[in-house]
């Protein structure tokens, strides 16, 4: 086992590959036909419930740790596993000596997290199942690196986006965001009591087909007892919402969403004088966010067909027919590139110091 004697920034840890599982579960039962639970038709690999994380270090002085776990937690020295402890304040004592904590948890990810002046949970802790192999641990050290906020309790960022269009209509509210998007609802300046129908679509038709919308949420809102903004708990997926209340009365002020994605370092950018050229980068660059949102699962939920959800479904048929994936792959390939070589050769077609004399 390493030594750890420096003031690296501590994180959460678990064994390697867990959280990813555990992520891939969740997103695999999000998907919803018309309120109820549509589960992913493949097989679902499940995290180890119950972990044995070790290190080893060397202390000229005794040293205080703070402990904490997503999930029960004991902790022994030097194999002594008889003599456990799961105080989240303890002292370790000077010398040479080899650290042990296990943890169990059967509903999100056996994680662990200790903070000191020296000995601090990082990526040189080592990791097992009981298997008698050990690994190295999983961690992000540059997110989760705080201990209120578990691996388990991870999301997404957030940021506030208003729509491009919301028509009143006899009986609700139909709106349109401008473009697909994913995200949490929100109805600002609520005011009376009903229940909501909440219809989502990627298509303005499949948004106003009552009957045969896929994805819906049902609530109950009282302005009387809640804040007046409501937000919807459940992330979508959507570009237009048709809102319908149950009683007359019920009023909505304004309706927005929260933006749901993850932080993305491009490493490169594109910038032209021409907007017709920025518009093109910029439907080249979201329909592969769109995709990859769909191959993941967390974009447009089937029967819809996209690109990415077909990929991340034939998954399962790689080896038997690998053309369910590799088309799909290919035709969003071949999209974004044609975009970028229409961009390309429109540019050599305005760009005035392009032409030859």
């Amino acid at each position: 086992m390493k030594k750890n004697l420096t003031r690296e920034n501590r994180c959460w840890i678990w064994y390697p590959g867990d959280w990813e599982i555990y992520l891939h579960e969740q997103i695999s039962v999000r998907r919803q036909m018309r309120g109820v639970i549509y589960p992913a038709y493949w097989r679902l690999d499940r995290h180890y419930s119950s972990v044995i994380f070790t290190y080893a270090y060397e202390l000229e002085y005794p040293e205080e740790i703070t402990i904490h776990a997503d999930g029960q937690f004991a902790v022994y020295l030097d194999e002594k596993d008889n003599e456990r402890y799961h105080d989240h304040r303890m002292k370790l004592p000077a010398g040479k000596h080899e650290l042990n904590v296990t943890v169990f948890n059967d509903v999100g990810v056996p994680a662990l997290f200790i903070e000191g002046e020296h000995i601090k949970t990082d990526s040189n802790w080592q990791v097992s199942c009981y298997d008698k192999q050990w690994h190295t641990v999983g961690c992000w050290q540059d997110v989760l690196n705080c201990p209120e906020t578990m691996p388990s309790q991870f999301r997404l960022e957030t940021s506030t986006q208003q729509p491009l269009t919301v028509e009143r209509r006899t009986d609700g509210w139909f709106v349109d965001f401008g473009k697909e998007t994913f995200g949490y609802l929100q109805l600002n300046g609520i005011k009376g009591r009903s229940d909501l129908t909440v219809y989502y679509g990627e298509s303005k038709e499949e948004a106003e087909d009552r009957d045969h919308c896929v994805l819906l949420d049902r609530v109950s809102i009282d302005s009387t007892q809640t804040d007046s903004s409501f937000t919807f708990k459940e992330s979508r997926a959507y570009r237009y919402v048709q809102i319908v209340p149950a009683t007359e009365d019920f009023q909505i002020e304004s309706i927005s969403m929260l933006y749901e994605y993850l932080p993305v370092n491009y490493r490169g950018s594109f910038k032209s004088s021409n907007d017709r050229l920025n518009e093109i980068w910029s439907t080249a660059l979201y329909t592969f966010h769109l995709n990859t949102r769909g191959f993941l699962g967390l974009g447009v939920q089937p029967p819809t067909p996209s690109w990415g959800s077909i990929m991340s479904e034939g998954r399962s048929y790689i080896v038997e027919a690998p053309w369910i994936t590799l088309f799909p792959g290919l035709t969003l390939a071949l999209f974004v590139l044609g975009f970028n070589l229409f961009g390309d050769a429109l540019r050599d077609t305005l760009d005035p110091r392009l032409k030859k004399d």
